[in-house]
């Protein structure tokens, strides 16, 4: 497993919020799709990166890396999807003025990266245990 069943896990999640339990904004899932994706892309551009330098990672540091990388990719990502969007009236966005959306961005950022900084180690240490468990190999770094 790796990038392509993360994605279509992301992907089913989000058809199943969107007709189950889309939340106050219809476009809800959309913005959490984004979200996981950005965070999906951080990790993957980690794993490129702790790929080329193998030989210098340990686990805990690979769990960091991958934890720095997808935290900025969902931070950054969402940021800026936030700043664009929340503007519109819904199902787009939220209607906010302006000066609305630049006090809220800082909540956001603090909540994408509250959220990418219990998750993505959490994540990581579970696929690492099932793997070992049902003696599957992981998506790891090439040397």
């Amino acid at each position: 497993y790796g990038p392509l069943a993360g994605t279509a896990v992301a992907v089913i999640n989000t058809l199943v919020l969107l007709v189950v339990f889309p939340g106050a904004l219809p476009t809800g899932p959309l913005y959490n799709l984004a979200a996981t994706l950005a965070t999906l892309f951080g990790i993957y551009l980690a794993h490129r990166f702790a790929g080329t330098h193998s030989n210098r990672w340990g686990e805990k540091a690979l769990t960091v890396l991958f934890t720095a990388f997808g935290t900025l990719s969902r931070v950054g990502a969402m940021t800026l999807i936030n700043w664009a969007f929340l503007r519109y009236p819904p199902p787009l966005g939220l209607s906010l003025p302006e000066e609305a959306i630049m006090v809220t961005l800082p909540l956001i950022v603090l909540f994408n990266a509250t959220l990418a900084l219990y998750t993505i180690p959490l994540g990581y240490i579970v696929a690492k245990r099932v793997s070992l468990s049902l003696k599957m190999r992981m998506w790891e770094p090439k040397a």
